[in-house]
């Protein structure tokens, strides 16, 4: 826990966007909920822009309030391309028992939960 907060994912992502070399961002632990503004955008739109760089193949979130189902708005709001790289279930035996697939809701599209599983097995070396 190095105590971030949303109004600190901007500054993380003026960083990534400015050290191309870095290629993974571990933000777990920390107090990020996704939805404090900042006077113009929120931890949130900062999160989703992280995602969409071009280095950065993941973006770690597990263990902060935007990583619960508190948060199913924010994942249903996600694409395909930017759940391949988002990685919030904190342990590799949680994929396969599949409880995290509530975070998407009943009339979620396959193609989503997909993009998530094989984000999640590819970050822990399952795939």
């Amino acid at each position: 826990d190095s105590g971030l907060l949303d109004e600190d994912v901007e500054i993380i992502l003026r960083l990534a966007q400015q050290h191309k070399e870095v290629s993974i961002i571990d933000l777990s632990f920390n107090r990020i909920y996704g939805k404090l503004q900042n006077g113009k955008t929120t931890g949130e739109d900062c999160v989703k822009e992280i995602l969409r760089l071009e280095n950065i193949k993941f973006l770690i979130v597990f263990a902060n309030p935007i990583a619960s189902r508190d948060r199913a708005d924010f994942y249903a709001s996600l694409t395909v391309e930017e759940l391949k790289k988002l990685i919030w279930i904190p342990n590799k035996d949680w994929i396969a028992f599949g409880e995290w697939k509530k975070m998407f809701g009943k009339d979620c599209k396959e193609e989503i939960i997909k993009a998530a599983e094989e984000a999640h097995k590819k970050y822990y070396g399952l795939a």
